[in-house]
């Protein structure tokens, strides 16, 4: 290299960031050709962080001066920030007023995006909870979701309060194989604090890092009902949630209470209840805990209890009756739940 071209991109080098930050800021009189201003300016730092590049293929003695001017201008014209990778943002806690929000786990599933934080706060508050939005953001570009729920789980010995937020899309997450992605989930210390102190979780991570935590099988498995059969279509397990879906035209949900029972190898029992039904397919979804995904074998048996009407208030509906013999409005006496069907298995290792 010539001793002339070492010395412009030594000067370079040598550049205060300050007259860096004074070139690029648009002109104080703004006219009607500021916006071809603006795109041409970034096209021109761009082009001219392209030519700074090549020049360190011939010199590399000025390495740490160009990457350092061009990582300023890349940063002032927002175009080379890269979110921390998802790995590095699991298990971090952000606070605000003494209330901090730790993220455990991200979890992609066919047509949701699954979260699961901890919730802690230094004072007590009565009615303390969390919202999400209905969106999430994709690339930069905000994705609104059909539909949003908040589960909680309460861990009275930490005294923190746990929570899995979903967001759902019916016609799967638009999620590219990577993508930033950009969370916001809302804490309400109180009821009446409607607007909350919103949360944000920012990261880049693929769709198999994403998915790789979730067991899902498509099972397509028939099992015989009392009267006509049911199709076990698809299973799915991880960390955070599991859900089953079946088809059938022999369920009435208006006229039935539905649930499935999940038995594990040890005998360990989980409820899945009934959270959505699409003509005839039926999604049930775990209650409170998880089977292992570890077994290697699920049993499963579906039961039913008939609404029973009380008989002095016919507005009332009562799922049966509770054990101190009172009956309580949407309470559920699950022993007094009859099978529906034979039972059935979901192998989860070949």
């Amino acid at each position: 290299m010539k001793k002339d071209e070492y010395s412009f991109l030594e000067l370079f080098g040598n550049i205060d960031d300050e007259y860096i930050v004074q070139a690029l800021q648009p002109w104080k009189r703004q006219t009607r050709r500021y916006m071809v201003y603006h795109i041409g300016r970034k096209a021109v730092c761009l082009a001219f962080i392209v030519m700074l590049g090549l020049c360190l293929a011939f010199h590399d003695q000025v390495y740490a001066a160009v990457s350092r001017f061009t990582t300023m201008i890349a940063e002032i014209l927002q175009i080379s920030n890269d979110l921390e990778p998802y790995t590095d943002v699991i298990n971090t806690t952000q606070e605000k007023d003494g209330i901090s929000i730790t993220l455990n786990e991200v979890i992609l599933t066919n047509n949701s995006l699954l979260v699961s934080v901890n919730l802690d706060a230094e004072t007590e508050y009565d009615g303390i909870g969390i919202s999400v939005g209905e969106s999430i953001k994709i690339n930069g570009r905000e994705y609104a979701c059909d539909s949003s729920r908040v589960y909680q789980k309460q861990n009275l010995e930490e005294k923190k309060h746990q929570y899995v937020v979903e967001w759902i899309y019916d016609e799967g997450v638009p999620l590219t194989k990577k993508a930033d992605i950009e969370l916001g989930i809302v804490v309400h210390k109180q009821i009446e604090d409607m607007d909350g102190e919103t949360f944000t979780f920012a990261f880049s991570a693929s769709k198999e890092e994403l998915q790789k935590n979730t067991v899902h099988l498509n099972l397509n498995q028939v099992i015989s009902l009392s009267e006509g059969e049911a199709v076990i279509r698809d299973f799915s397990i991880n960390n955070v949630t599991s859900s089953l879906k079946l088809e059938s035209d022999k369920f009435y949900p208006e006229e039935n209470q539905y649930y499935v029972e999940i038995t594990d190898m040890q005998g360990d029992k989980y409820r899945y209840s009934l959270v959505k039904k699409d003509d005839k397919l039926f999604t049930f979804q775990n209650d409170e805990d998880i089977p292992s995904s570890n077994s290697e074998w699920l049993d499963g048996q579906i039961f039913s209890l008939s609404y029973a009407y009380d008989a002095e208030n016919k507005d009332s509906m009562d799922f049966g009756t509770i054990g101190s013999g009172e009956s309580e409005i949407f309470k559920v006496d699950f022993a007094e739940m009859q099978p529906v069907g034979q039972k059935f298995r979901i192998k989860l290792k070949e």
